[in-house]
């Protein structure tokens, strides 16, 4: 159960909102064989500029975004053109993405649809489209989340019904939520939530602050976190296109994760057990503990790898159903030929015996969802052709544009003689410091410095500043770019082998001695190597990648619908 736990929480955590291509899917642009979708560049807008209405976006920016999506097409060609695609390992990448796709699809149907009641979730699609500034005076009490106090809830109803009736008597929000509120994240900023955001408090409190107007006063409601009082500053309806609302899937999730995991996790475990039964799951203890024995056989070995085991070993049946082994073999392959350095847990039989239930019931998932044809819905074959392209994408940088940018150490040491301006040592200050609470005390040895007193045996003997303590005063060489900022300001102004103080920064007084100056110079190569070679393949990968799409430009055929591009506004 548990084992089964572990990849469930993966997909609450991992759910992704696919946007509904449904049943037109005009194409924006097209690329040789390959297209690019209105519904596909929706998505990019929203993944990187955080908005879904296209209108908010202008047209520069949606051709450049557009344009980028073109050229990864470009490279995903080039790549299949080489032959990339057919890297055993990029087709085993897309293999575990779609079923973890499909596994989500099915959690999304079965799970979250199924604990959040319709009618809720219909008024938080509604909720979602408004952002609300409100203010919160929170009143703890003991057994209240974050609360660590000794308060009654009783003694919090009451004084949370109080303060309810001084603010309905006129007395400021802002003030009494600095003096009584246990929110101590908010107590600080007159109370405000800048925005409200639904999850955090509880249902009935998201349905008050959602439905109430400006300037309304709300509560005292119970919440997981104490007697909540709320006032609603403002409340704005959100542009077409933003907000949860225009990302359901997403919405569903934060509200399981927030309100309805208990509910989730239950209704995973049935329908779970439900899939084992139709399947005919099965475990095999006996040949689990098998593998545990070979396990601590193999790890008297050294060195250890992988293909130490036989096929025999790695064809022994763990777990099976509906016709599907899951086997040693299937385990150790789950590592990526990191098996020897993972194996460690395997010691334990409770583990073997969660991780293998936990592989089983995924597969299980994925079986049923197949069943079902969701690896035919349009939805999942988009987002699987926008996966291939990403990962086509990096295989060409790897194995194609890397390799035509490898430099030489001729190379590097070119590069660093011709941007010798790049990798300078900035001019420097030694520095040993003393800092005190109090002003009078800071000033008494400052004296005594100046009248020649051994400074480190002062900062050794004064130095309140725990960590400055530990390094017994001494700050070593420092520049401008120090965290240290206000103590090197100081000590760049009194120059070398001054005394400088006291002076205040923040709680503390200080008192410094400078030592030498170093000016300004090229750190040696030696040094700095691996930022130099670092920089030149950075450079060479680019200049490379750009040549190559000024190439692909001109061989491929690609077309774009601008008139489209413009009326999606």
């Amino acid at each position: 159960m548990i084992g089964r736990m572990l990849w469930m929480a993966g997909l609450i955590a991992l759910v992704i909102g696919f946007t509904g291509c449904g049943k037109k899917n005009d194409v924006v642009a097209k690329v040789d064989r390959m297209i690019i979708t209105v519904d596909e560049f929706r998505q990019a807008i929203h993944e990187r500029y955080k908005m879904r209405d296209v209108k908010n976006v202008s047209m520069d920016l949606r051709k450049k975004l557009l344009n980028e999506l073109i050229d990864q097409r470009l490279l995903a060609l080039k790549a299949m053109e080489l032959g990339l695609d057919q890297d055993p390992k990029f087709a085993l990448n897309v293999q575990r993405h779609e079923e973890r796709l499909l596994a989500r699809k099915l959690y999304e149907n079965e799970v979250m649809d199924y604990v959040i009641p319709d009618d809720l979730f219909e008024d938080y699609l509604e909720w979602s489209q408004y952002d609300v500034t409100a203010q919160i005076l929170l009143v703890g009490f003991k057994g209240a989340a974050a609360y660590r106090g000794t308060r009654t809830r009783d003694e919090a109803k009451k004084l949370a019904r109080e303060l309810r009736d001084r603010l309905e008597n006129g007395e400021d929000f802002s003030e009494l939520a600095k003096q009584y509120s246990d929110d101590l994240r908010t107590k600080q900023r007159d109370g405000m939530l800048k925005p409200y955001r639904i999850g955090n408090l509880g249902v009935e409190a998201d349905r008050a602050v959602y439905t109430a107007k400006e300037g309304q006063l709300l509560g005292p409601i119970k919440t997981r976190r104490g007697f909540a009082i709320f006032k609603v500053i403002k409340k704005t309806r959100l542009s077409s296109g933003n907000g949860m609302a225009n990302d359901p899937v997403n919405l569903k999730r934060r509200l399981v994760s927030t309100y309805f995991m208990e509910d989730a996790n239950k209704r995973f475990q049935e329908f779970s057990q439900e899939l084992h039964e139709r399947y005919h799951a099965r475990l095999y203890e006996d040949n689990m503990k098998y593998f545990q024995e070979l396990i601590q056989d193999w790890d008297k070995q050294e060195p250890k790898k992988d293909s130490d085991f036989t096929e025999k070993q790695r064809a022994i049946v763990l777990a099976e159903f509906d016709g599907r082994t899951i086997t040693v073999g299937t385990i150790i392959d789950q590592y990526d030929g990191k098996f020897h350095e993972n194996y460690h847990r395997f010691r334990s039989f409770d583990f073997i015996k969660k991780l293998v239930d936990n592989r089983m019931n995924f597969d299980i998932w994925v079986k049923e969802a197949r069943r079902r044809g969701y690896d035919r819905r349009e939805d999942i074959r988009r987002e699987m052709e926008r996966y291939r392209v990403r990962q086509l994408v990096a295989l060409l940088n790897r194995e194609y544009i890397r390799k035509k940018a490898a430099v030489s150490e001729e190379e590097i040491r070119q590069y660093y003689e011709r941007n010798k301006s790049k990798y300078m040592e900035p001019t420097r200050i030694e520095i040993w410091v003393t800092s005190f609470k109090d002003e009078k005390e800071a000033l008494q040895v400052a004296r005594r410095a100046v009248r020649g007193a051994d400074f480190k045996k002062l900062a050794e003997t004064y130095n309140v500043r725990e960590d400055f303590k530990r390094r017994k005063g001494y700050l070593g060489m420092q520049s401008t770019n120090s965290v240290f900022s206000a103590i090197v300001e100081r000590a760049f102004k009194a120059g070398p082998d001054q005394i400088e103080g006291p002076f205040k920064s923040g709680q503390y007084y200080y008192v410094i001695k400078t030592g030498r100056l170093e000016s300004q110079k090229v750190k040696p190569l030696e040094r700095v190597r691996l930022f130099v070679k670092s920089d030149l393949e950075r450079q060479k990968q680019k200049n490379v990648k750009d040549s190559l799409l000024k190439e692909l430009r001109r061989e491929h055929l690609f077309r774009v619908n601008e008139s489209l591009l413009r009326r999606m506004a």
